[in-house]
């Protein structure tokens, strides 16, 4: 956790973030003190930026708030969840820990997580954050940030990057250095390129009928044209801060560490698709999750609302490019904009439990359409119907 100060001073010189934070921005913890354990996964970022923050977040509460010890446990992003389910579900785990909403409803179903009933310390956050951290009516997250996938590039090697999806397939068959992550995460923004959708309002599988199988074949051709296309998107954002590739779709947990790199890094939403229809993103929510077993749950609280209050949520927008859930925030730098303008045409990311059956059903398709060749409609169709079916058999609906 313990990082050099000049780290902090470099980064934010890079990002020159403008924040402002409005009004009394640090709720009160006056009389409160003891112990709370949390967990965080910044280290598994792609990057030291979102670490190097955390740490300055935590150095300012130890100084605020003598007489709250915080003990923080940096878990590795992939073994997050997972751990939490199981220590959690024996009443163990941490009174609380950050992460992104991907999770958010199996944890809400297996009752491990507290509800937030008293949103006192809050302040103003912003609807997308709250519709992201919200089930069945109830709060479950203090959300600290929103967060999605876009289009990464180079301004001085691309100063205007392809618009559509024809001239972005032009720009890789004149010998354009592009990298694709093919995770089913990340490439959820082709999908609206193409007309495509997979559920419907209700969760019912969609993909029946939209041609998902077009944005496959898509990244497939790009693929076949010379687009690095793999589903490690560390090593793919390591390819691009090394120069290797001027092009990178990824989230804004990078920003701060791509600026860093490749100071010329500019954002833009994924090339329009057919007919010039717009991609369109899915949004997360990253925030603080209260452990319901947990033995201190008013203090975890009030420490999470703390950390995502805008006085120390401005340390994660100005050193880690963070686009904040607190609507007391203006974010001045321009890349940070645009992420910020690409998250609010965004769709809210699927908590709910029909979600569970996308990610292996499509991981399969999608890789049977990159790696083995398969048409991306056969894939679509085959994933699509796995997932339908699975939802149903699981009795997700009367």
């Amino acid at each position: 956790m313990a990082r050099k100060n000049w780290k902090l001073v470099a980064v934010a010189a890079m990002l020159a973030v403008v924040t402002t934070a409005c009004g009394s921005n640090t709720p009160s913890a006056s009389g409160l003190e003891g112990e709370v354990t949390l967990w965080h996964a910044y280290g598994s970022s792609g990057g030291s930026a979102e670490g190097t923050a955390f740490a300055a977040q935590l150095a300012k509460f130890e100084k605020e708030f003598p007489k709250i010890k915080i003990v923080a446990v940096e878990v590795p992003f992939s073994d997050i969840f997972t751990k939490f389910k199981t220590e959690a579900a024996a009443g163990g785990g941490p009174d609380l820990f950050i992460a992104p909403n991907d999770e958010l409803g199996n944890l809400v179903t297996a009752g491990l997580l507290e509800p937030i009933t008293d949103t006192t310390d809050l302040g103003t956050i912003s609807q997308q954050a709250l519709d992201g951290s919200t089930i069945g009516g109830k709060l479950y997250l203090v959300p600290e940030s929103l967060k999605a996938v876009v289009m990464f590039y180079d301004s001085a090697k691309i100063p205007t990057p392809p618009a559509t999806a024809a001239e972005f397939k032009d720009y890789v068959d004149n010998g354009g250095k592009v990298a694709v992550p093919s995770g089913v995460y990340h490439v959820w923004g082709w999908y609206k390129a193409f007309g495509a959708s997979i559920f419907d309002g209700t969760g019912h599988a969609a993909c029946y009928t939209t041609p998902v199988g077009d944005a496959m074949d898509y990244v497939k051709s790009l693929k076949a044209a010379g687009a690095v296309v793999d589903g490690n998107d560390g090593d793919l954002g390591q390819k691009y801060m090394s120069g290797e590739v001027d092009v990178m779709f990824n989230g804004n947990w990078v920003l701060a560490d791509y600026l860093k790199a490749r100071p010329g890094t500019q954002v833009a939403s994924f090339p329009a698709g057919a007919n010039g229809l717009p991609s369109v993103g899915m949004v997360g929510v990253d925030g603080w999750h209260i452990n319901a077993s947990g033995a201190n749950k008013a203090l975890a609280l009030k420490v999470g609302a703390i950390l995502a209050s805008p006085a120390y949520a401005e340390i994660m927008v100005t050193e880690a490019g963070h686009v904040p859930a607190s609507t007391a925030i203006t974010v001045e730098n321009a890349v940070t904009k645009a992420f910020a303008a690409a998250i609010a045409t965004g769709t809210r990311r699927p908590v709910e439990a029909w979600m569970n059956n996308y990610w292996g059903n499509f991981g399969s398709a999608w890789d049977s359409v990159l790696q083995t060749g398969a048409a991306g409609a056969d894939a679509a169709y085959t994933a699509c119907d796995a997932m339908e079916s699975a939802n149903v058999e699981a009795g997700l609906w009367p």
